[in-house]
């Protein structure tokens, strides 16, 4: 791995990435919120961003994600809030290679 890669960090195989709903996958102590469609792999933080709330009881509908506390609505295909005035969900860069999903994460 050169120095260029070393913020490529591992998220999952594309199989495990529901196409419908997402999953929450812990990296450096950090929850992340990973959805996809066909080979298009999302990533966010896991915190809506009003209150800095976990998402992870969020319910899922379709291509969204409802804060459970707030009821913001956000898209898991690019983070933006749906239904109120609110921040987007913070988005992170992904890269497939060899159907592994990789997340460039520098914190």
């Amino acid at each position: 791995m050169t120095q260029l890669d070393t913020d490529w960090l591992p998220l999952a195989e594309l199989y495990q990435i529901p196409e419908q709903g997402c999953l929450f996958i812990l990296v450096n102590d950090d929850l992340l919120l990973v959805g996809r469609e066909g080979e298009n792999v999302h990533c966010f933080e896991a915190k809506c961003p009003h209150l800095g709330y976990s998402l992870e009881l969020g319910q899922v509908n379709g291509d969204s994600i409802t804060c459970p506390f707030h009821k913001y609505r956000f898209s898991l295909k690019d983070g933006h809030c749906r239904n109120a005035i609110c921040d987007n969900l913070t988005r992170y860069e992904v890269k497939i290679e060899n159907q592994h999903a990789f997340v460039k994460f520098n914190r």
